[in-house]
C-alpha cells in the first residue's frame, strides 16, 4: 500500500485538501491515509502558535506514526556553515540519526565518481585499494540510479547501497535483491506524505537534506540595560 499524511492546520485549505485524500482513497484500495488531524485534534500544546509546525512533543508524535518499522530518518551534510555539530545534534536528539560528518567518516560513490571511474565496480575497486594503500577502514556507499546499478553494488560488495529517485514500487525490488548482504539508504524526492511507504519497503535509512536545511528558526534576541 501507499500511505498518505493528511493534515492538520486552522486553514481554509485544510479540510479541502483532508476530504479530497479520503476520496483518493475510497477510489485506489491500495491508498492508505493516516489521521494526522485526527491525532492532533486537541493537541494544542504540541504546537507554536501558527498551529501547524509540532514542537518537539508534536514530533515525537509524528514520528511514532513510522515507528513500526526499523528505518532511521537520517540528516545529511546540507547544514548551515559553522552549525554543522549543532545542527546534527538537534536532529538527533528529536530522534533521527546522523549520517556523515565530513567527507572523511565514510567514502560515498555518488554519479559523478562512478561515471568517471567506468562503472561501479571499479570505482570500489579503486577505493579499496585507497584505502589498503593508506591504512584506513571506512565504509562505502554507492549511489544508485536503477536496478541494474544496484545489482552492480551487490556484486561489489558495497557496505551500504543508496537508492536514489527510487519509486516505491522499484524500492520493494531493490530491497528484495539485496535481501540482508548491505545496508540500505532510500533518498531522493522523499515527502512527508510519501515516507512511511518507503519506510515500510524495509530499508534501513532514509536520508532527508530537509531536516538541516528547511528548518524553521526561533526569532531571537538581547536586550542590555544599564545597571540602576
Amino acid at each position: 500500500p501507499v500511505y498518505w499524511l493528511n493534515v492538520h492546520a486552522d486553514r481554509v485549505w485544510a479540510k479541502p485538501n483532508n476530504n479530497l485524500l479520503t476520496k483518493m482513497a475510497k477510489k485506489y484500495k491500495n491508498l492508505k491515509i493516516i489521521d494526522w488531524n485526527k491525532k492532533a485534534s486537541g493537541q494544542s500544546s504540541w504546537f507554536y502558535s501558527d498551529n501547524i509546525h509540532p514542537k518537539g512533543t508534536g514530533a515525537e508524535k509524528y514520528a511514532a506514526l513510522v515507528a513500526h518499522t526499523s528505518c532511521t530518518i537520517l540528516d545529511t551534510r546540507k547544514t548551515t556553515p559553522g552549525l554543522r555539530v549543532l545542527e546534527k545534534w538537534a536532529v538527533a536528539l528529536g530522534g533521527g540519526g546522523n549520517h556523515r560528518m565530513g567527507l572523511y567518516d565514510m567514502i560515498m560513490l555518488k554519479d559523478n565518481h562512478i561515471d568517471f571511474s567506468g562503472g561501479i565496480l571499479p570505482a570500489v575497486k579503486k577505493v579499496r585499494n585507497y584505502l589498503e594503500q593508506n591504512n584506513k577502514s571506512l565504509q562505502i556507499e554507492v549511489e544508485t540510479r536503477d536496478i541494474s546499478e544496484v545489482l552492480q553494488a551487490i556484486e561489489a560488495q558495497a557496505d551500504r547501497i543508496m537508492l536514489d529517485n527510487f519509486t516505491v514500487q522499484q524500492t520493494k525490488e531493490a530491497v528484495e535483491l539485496i535481501a540482508g548482504r548491505a545496508e540500505i539508504e532510500s533518498s531522493g524526492g522523499i515527502t512527508k506524505e510519501t515516507i512511511v511507504s518507503y519506510a515500510e519497503c524495509g530499508v534501513d535509512f532514509i536520508s532527508v537534506g530537509a531536516l538541516t536545511h528547511q528548518i524553521a528558526s526561533l526569532d531571537l534576541s538581547l536586550k542590555a540595560c544599564a545597571e540602576l
